[in-house]
């Protein structure tokens, strides 16, 4: 990835004990929820970065498909 500066940066891998992020959308099918009648499932759910408690510091929202969801304050 090539930012507009010119400067190419790389994403690690980071583990939860470093993040404190804890989050895992985990899926398991049953007969009324798995692929075969429920083709999305596997897309996932989601994450937005923002400014939740107006610090100026990014938080993080996940969203789960069958587990709660989780919101990580900066």
């Amino acid at each position: 990835m090539l930012w507009a500066d010119g400067n190419r940066k790389q994403f690690r891998l980071q583990s939860p004990d470093s993040t404190g992020i804890t989050f895992f959308n985990r899926l398991v099918e049953t007969e009324e929820f798995n692929y075969a009648r429920q083709f999305f499932i596997y897309l996932g759910g989601g994450v937005a970065v923002g400014d939740v408690n107006g610090d100026e510091l990014p938080d993080l929202f996940f969203t789960g498909m069958q587990v709660p969801n989780a919101l990580y304050i900066n």
